[in-house]
């Protein structure tokens, strides 16, 4: 039979919300063990008290609350915003590989911006609208997705965070509360690319710049 304990630990530990609300310690944790009360009393196939869930959750909450400590320290070495990009979407097929490898290498010599990412049945390249012309000259097929309105949020942040779990779930985070939608991400060893609609670039990027320390 399940403990207690673990019930309301995976409960928890099933809702974001409630994840988030406990680390930055704003739940009525009272209230919050009448509601899950009878979920608890389900898993667990007998009946609990709300004192004893609320003590719970209170151990839970201290737990919940050093990791949010812990990850407060995630700063971000370096921002910078890449304007006038463009994005499209292809079916991973061999024509159209060979025909965006062309596309990347005469960016590459140029120095124009060029991002691509692979899946097993899609490839998704951003690239600056100055090489529009080049893209319709070798891509023959019709994108499965294009977007001429999108700009890039780089974020670069000391290799030590690697280790951090969540630490790009933290920027993730704030973004989504302001109702900013990403059109596509990319990373690497120390950056995080994020990429969104014109619009959105100036609110995401105060977002970040208020929400994270930037080292100088």
């Amino acid at each position: 039979m399940i403990k207690v304990s673990d019930a309301i630990k995976d409960i928890v530990n099933e809702n974001h919300f409630l994840e988030f609300g406990l680390a930055h310690r704003i739940c009525n944790l009272s209230q919050l063990a009448k509601f899950i009360k009878p979920l608890v009393e389900i898993r667990t196939q007998k009946e609990v008290s709300s004192a004893a869930l609320t003590m719970a959750l209170s151990r839970i909450q201290q737990t919940q609350h050093a990791k949010q400590v812990q990850m407060t320290a995630f700063s971000i070495q370096e921002m910078r915003i890449y304007r006038n990009l463009a994005t499209q979407s292809f079916p991973k097929t061999k024509a159209n590989t060979n025909a965006i490898h062309k596309i990347q290498d005469w960016c590459h010599d140029l120095g124009i911006y060029f991002v691509l990412s692979e899946g097993a049945r899609e490839m998704t390249f951003i690239f600056d609208k100055e090489a529009r012309s080049t893209v319709n000259r070798f891509m023959k097929e019709l994108s499965l997705y294009r977007n001429d309105y999108i700009s890039c949020i780089s974020v670069r942040f000391d290799e030590k965070f690697i280790w951090v779990p969540g630490h790009l779930y933290s920027i993730l985070q704030k973004l989504n509360f302001q109702n900013i939608n990403l059109i596509e991400v990319s990373s690497t060893y120390t950056e995080f690319n994020l990429y969104l609609e014109d619009k959105d670039i100036q609110l995401a990027f105060e977002t970040l710049q208020k929400c994270f320390r930037i080292m100088d």
